[in-house]
C-alpha cells in the first residue's frame, strides 16, 4: 500500500510538473512603471484574460531616469500570452516583446496627437516629458490625460519612436 501511495504521489507530481511546464512565459522589457497605480493598471490589463504576471526590475530611487520595469506574463498558452501583451499595449503601456505598432507617418507636422498612453500621475507625465525631451516640442500631458497634443516641427514617427523607448503605448497621429 505504501508503494502504491508513493507511486500515485510521484505520478501526480509529475503530471503537475508537465502541465506547469506547458505554460507560456513572455517577458516584456522596458515597460513604463513609476508608481503603484501603474502596477494596478498592468494587473488589470493582464489578469482580465486569465494570465498572471510578475514585475521585475522595479525602479527605485533613480526615478525619473529609470521609470520602467520588466513585466513577466505567464499564461496557459501562446495565444493567451500574446493577448495579454496586446491588452498591456491597449492599457497605454509598451515594451520590448510586444507587437510593434504600425509605423506612424514620417511627415513633419506642426502638431501631433497621442491618444491612449498611460498617465495615472505626475511621475507618468514627467517620464513622458523626458521621452520627448530631445524632440524640442511642447506637450500638454496631465495626470489622467486621454489625449496629448504635441506641438513643434516633428513627425508622428519621431514621437512614436520616442515614447515607445520610454515604455508608453498609444496611438500617434
Amino acid at each position: 500500500m505504501k508503494n502504491l501511495f508513493s507511486f500515485v504521489l510521484t505520478a501526480t507530481v509529475a503530471m503537475f510538473s508537465l502541465s506547469a511546464s506547458a505554460d507560456t512565459v513572455l517577458k516584456i522589457g522596458h515597460v513604463h512603471f513609476c508608481c503603484p497605480k501603474c502596477e494596478t493598471a498592468i494587473n488589470k490589463a493582464v489578469t482580465k484574460l486569465g494570465a498572471s504576471y510578475a514585475i521585475e526590475d522595479k525602479p527605485a530611487a533613480n526615478f525619473p531616469q529609470k521609470a520602467y520595469c520588466t513585466v513577466v506574463i505567464t499564461a496557459k498558452d501562446d495565444a493567451t500570452a500574446k493577448k495579454a501583451a496586446a491588452a498591456l499595449v491597449d492599457a497605454g503601456f509598451y515594451g520590448e516583446g510586444c507587437e510593434v505598432p504600425a509605423a506612424a507617418s514620417a511627415t513633419k507636422a506642426s502638431s501631433v496627437t497621442v491618444t491612449g498612453a498611460h498617465f495615472c500621475c505626475g511621475k507618468c507625465v514627467k517620464s513622458f516629458e523626458l521621452a520627448l525631451k530631445d524632440l524640442n516640442v511642447k506637450q500638454n500631458a496631465e495626470p489622467g490625460s486621454k489625449e496629448v497634443k504635441i506641438e513643434g516641427n516633428v513627425s508622428p514617427k519621431e514621437v512614436q519612436d520616442a515614447i515607445l523607448k520610454f515604455g508608453y503605448g498609444g496611438t500617434v497621429k
